[in-house]
């Protein structure tokens, strides 16, 4: 066999080779014995917890005010997020943002408090809504507005 064949025959197999290396699956995702389906960590943002303010002196309701607990029931890092809250009709002046650039760690939580400047919270309607930019990949979407109704 001449040299000019041989050295295309050698180019050939080891064209071959990388192909066939890079055609075959990638078992990376076994490591630690499990079958490679793990689901990637997710965080999970949720309010968990919204409170009524009252004056610590006289113990009196303060019903223009609100606590709110957002918590991250995820098992992975939220990154920057905010929340947005409407009180009323939601017009310019009803509405409150609160964002969160640090985001939360897994089983962190933070409190926020809202002050309507004047709107009763407890008697008419509100609703809290962690995450209103769609910025962190949760394990569940479903879980981000708490609203409350008036009487």
């Amino acid at each position: 066999m001449n040299s000019r064949v041989f050295a295309f025959v050698a180019r050939a197999a080891a064209c071959l080779c990388l192909m066939c290396a890079l055609a075959a699956p990638s078992l990376a995702s076994n490591v630690g014995g499990g079958p490679g389906d793990h689901p990637a960590p997710r965080a999970d943002l949720t309010i968990t917890q919204v409170t009524k303010v009252y004056n610590r002196l006289n113990g009196q309701l303060i019903p223009n005010k609100a606590w709110i607990q957002i918590i991250n029931q995820g098992n992975a890092s939220t990154g920057y997020f905010e929340m947005f809250v409407e009180w009323g009709m939601g017009y310019s002046n009803q509405m409150m943002y609160f964002v969160y650039l640090q985001g939360l760690a897994p089983g962190q939580s933070v409190w926020a408090q809202v002050d309507t400047q004047g709107y009763n919270l407890w008697t008419g309607n509100f609703l809290a809504f962690v995450d209103s930019g769609k910025n962190v990949v949760e394990s569940d979407e479903t879980n981000n507005v708490y609203e409350h109704y008036g009487p």
